[in-house]
């Protein structure tokens, strides 16, 4: 069996300034075997760049802009980890020899106006996750 994890960015509604264009959710789907070693991995990565600050949560867009837990932490650190990161979602495989599926969906909200744009993201990215194996 595989488990999905779906996170979304941007606003399902509104397109005055400053709001994106497009709804997106993205996620990574793992055989249950590979959660917890996937997890783990990801850990330690972070354990190794960062060994003086404990708890750290790994999201992405506080960790570039330096908010919340990250602001404490030097931007070329940060930085530095986040390329560590995605440089490791890339390359890793699991000890049974299985590579995670990564998965993404962008929804332009002006072409499906009237639409539930949650919805529609949803039914797209769960096409796309039909055949794993």
């Amino acid at each position: 069996m595989y488990l999905l994890y779906i996170d979304e960015s941007g606003q399902p509604r509104g397109t005055r300034p400053g709001t994106s264009q497009y709804f997106v959710l993205s996620g990574v789907a793992l055989h249950e075997e590979d959660c917890f070693p996937f997890a783990r991995s990801l850990d330690a990565i972070v354990a190794r760049a960062i060994p003086k600050v404990r708890g750290l949560e790994v999201h992405a867009s506080q960790m570039w802009a330096g908010r919340s837990e990250w602001a404490r932490i030097a931007e070329a650190d940060r930085h530095a980890l986040l390329t560590k990161l995605l440089n490791h979602l890339g390359t890793w495989t699991s000890p049974g020899g299985r590579a995670p599926r990564y998965f993404a969906v962008a929804v332009h909200k002006q072409s499906h106006r009237g639409k539930d744009i949650v919805l529609l993201a949803h039914e797209e990215l769960f096409a796309l996750c039909v055949n794993l194996q």
